[in-house]
């Protein structure tokens, strides 16, 4: 069977505006066939705008369209509304979903210590349960046929799998949408699953948790990354995570870390 990267591919990623999903969308770029798709999404018009130059640099065959999308006010008309507007451009060989927009939450906090639901369900919209419903319109839109392949990659994180002090409410996101895309591929079997987890790299996440982390040994352990530069480049990750998805052997709704040997 043909890699997910070997036919003109529908790609939606989000958070694709800065950190790994910038990268992701470049390298993607100079690996995709000609007559691909990327929508890019993020809440910043001009940094979106920076990734799609970059992009139309490396690969100007490529049809590339921005969508600014606030997840933790997720509206299903508008996405549905964007999704649709690009859909039928080309006969697509290959439906990709990379979800990569994500955020901390409150990291300042022990679990004990957090009883502001308003905060609480804002991090679950943006982190879970606006990243089901986008899998689901985008799925409804591109009903599973004989001529199209699907694959849903979410970009996760050991704290997905291990509980780490003082991040319990990303924890809590990261482990609830690898159940989520798990239980998708059982439900959908002809949909192929990856959660991959690029390992501790360098982005302004990884800085705000070195600055604002509240659990001193977790924070101790994050800046030791840091000093040591034992952190993972932005640019290693994501080709590992294209090499996985060319090989195509991973089982589905697998969780694979960087320094994963595959």
């Amino acid at each position: 069977m043909a890699s997910v990267l070997d036919g003109v591919c529908f790609c939606l990623i989000t958070g694709a505006s800065r950190g790994l999903g910038r990268e992701i969308s470049l390298q993607l770029a100079s690996t995709v066939r000609k007559g691909s798709m990327f929508l890019l999404t993020a809440t910043n018009q001009d940094l979106l705008n920076n990734t799609k130059s970059e992009i139309n640099t490396i690969n100007e065959e490529l049809d590339v369209f921005t969508g600014i999308f606030d997840q933790a006010k997720f509206n299903e008309s508008n996405f549905m509304d964007f999704i649709k507007q690009h859909k039928d451009r080309q006969s697509w060989d290959h439906i990709l979903i990379i979800h990569n927009a994500g955020t901390l939450g409150d990291i300042s906090k022990k679990l004990s210590a957090m009883t502001d639901m308003c905060r609480l369900n804002e991090y679950l919209a943006i982190n879970v349960s606006s990243v089901i419903a986008m899998t689901a319109i985008i799925l409804q839109c591109f009903p599973c046929d004989s001529l199209k392949r699907h694959t849903v990659v979410n970009i996760t994180s050991l704290c997905g799998i291990q509980p780490i002090k003082g991040m319990s409410i990303y924890c809590t996101g990261k482990a609830s949408r690898e159940m989520a895309f798990k239980c998708l591929s059982k439900e959908e079997p002809h949909i192929r699953v990856l959660n991959y987890a690029p390992g501790p790299i360098h982005t302004d996440m990884f800085e705000t948790l070195c600055q604002d982390l509240g659990d001193t040994e977790s924070k101790k352990m994050m800046n030791e990354l840091l000093t040591q530069k034992t952190y993972v480049k932005c640019e290693d990750t994501v080709k590992k995570l294209i090499g996985i998805l060319k090989d195509d052997k991973f089982t589905s709704a697998c969780h694979i870390d960087y320094y994963d040997e595959v």
